[in-house]
């Protein structure tokens, strides 16, 4: 064996075991498209993902659609940062679910939407894989956030049928729902609170239920359904 061919030997090696090391400390995660978006722009999003047991944060950048998996670190947080994304087409909103048992990561991207509420009536944007749409706006004559559900992307409720007490149980709005929209007063006005938020409820990709996905935000998601919550009404 030549000094030259030997040389190589040593850098292959050495590569394999840096990789090995990095595979060893490092968690192989799928990602999940899952693209609400009228026009399907390709996208690069920095992800930033935080350790504060090692007081780290890793970034990550992402191809929309094209990304397939991801490695990670154990995790204390995950962010998208406002600043770090790269936008080509029209404004969009982004929020993303993990499955930590089956090692999967869903994003789901939605097209940013400006909705206007006149006398508690409102129409935002249609998405065929909808079973549900949710509308939360700051009512200022009632110095409270005002929650509507619907089975379709119209809203439209009078303001006595609104209840002034909070009742988030997706059972009881989700049977309400089918024969009317569902509306409800919740929490107090911050200052600064003056936009509406469209809240999705659609089918996950790495969840046998339904998740409720935004289209102003940039988070985790929140809430998960099962999908025993609307099946009856769904079969």
């Amino acid at each position: 064996m030549t000094i030259k061919n030997f040389k190589s030997l040593i850098i292959i090696l050495i590569s394999i075991f840096l990789c090995s090391e990095l595979h060893a400390k490092n968690t192989k995660y799928k990602i999940y498209w899952h693209d609400l978006r009228e026009i399907k722009t390709k996208e690069t999003i920095e992800l930033e993902f935080t350790n504060d047991f090692l007081s780290g944060c890793k970034k990550r950048k992402l191809r929309t659609g094209r990304t397939k998996n991801i490695w990670l670190p154990e995790l204390d947080g995950l962010s998208i940062p406002y600043s770090s994304r790269t936008v080509h087409g029209p404004e969009y909103a982004m929020q993303f679910l993990i499955n930590e048992e089956e090692r999967k990561i869903e994003f789901f991207l939605l097209n940013y939407q400006v909705v206007t509420v006149e006398d508690y009536k409102a129409t935002v944007r249609k998405l065929d894989s909808a079973i549900g749409y949710i509308l939360a706006f700051p009512d200022k004559t009632e110095n409270r956030w005002c929650y509507l559900y619907s089975t379709n992307n119209t809203f439209s409720i009078e303001k006595e049928n609104i209840s002034k007490e909070p009742n988030f149980d997706i059972i009881s709005i989700w049977n309400q729902m089918q024969t009317s929209n569902v509306g409800f007063y919740a929490g107090q006005l911050l200052g600064g609170q003056n936009s509406a938020r469209v809240y999705y409820l659609v089918k996950s990709l790495i969840y046998d239920g339904y998740a409720e996905v935004g289209a102003q935000d940039l988070i985790y998601v929140y809430y998960v359904y099962k999908k025993e919550v609307f099946e009856n009404e769904l079969n």
